[in-house]
Order: C-alpha cells, then sequence, then structure tokens
C-alpha cells in the first residue's frame, strides 16, 4: 500500500492538478489561435480596405499593380 492510497485531500488534489495540467495547455493554445485568427481578420479587412481606395485613386480602372517587367506607365496609358 502507498503512502497516498487512503489520503483522500491527497486524491483530490492530485486529481485536480492532472486535470489542470491538461486543460492548461489547451485553453493557451485556444487563446493563441483565436488571437492569430482575430488579426488574420483585421488584415485581411484592411487589406481589401486599401486596394479599394487605391482602385478609387487610380481611377477605378481596377489596375492596382505591376508585373516584374511592367512599367508604370501602363497606368497613366502609355502602353507599357
Amino acid at each position: 500500500m502507498g503512502a497516498g492510497e487512503e489520503n483522500q485531500s491527497l486524491q483530490r488534489a492530485s486529481y485536480g492538478f492532472i486535470i489542470f495540467s491538461r486543460l492548461g495547455p489547451l485553453a493557451a493554445f485556444a487563446l493563441l489561435f483565436l488571437y492569430l485568427l482575430i488579426i488574420l481578420i483585421w488584415n485581411w479587412i484592411r487589406t481589401r480596405t486599401w486596394k479599394e481606395e487605391r482602385s478609387r485613386h487610380l481611377g477605378g480602372n481596377g489596375v492596382t499593380c505591376t508585373s516584374p517587367g511592367q512599367s508604370f506607365k501602363a497606368w497613366e496609358g502609355d502602353g507599357g
């Protein structure tokens, strides 16, 4: 017979510690995941807003960027 087999207080404390040690990291991971998800959604919304504002600023023609070999003159309608 071990020292803690008959001690009910020790049994309860051990059980509580086991539950805490299992749920603690899980809760921390869930909070971290939620935080990163909120950042992702916030950045996505800001990027969409920025693209719409930039498109309006460029005349609303839908051109928002150039390919690596394209010059900026294409935005002005000079071909490029």
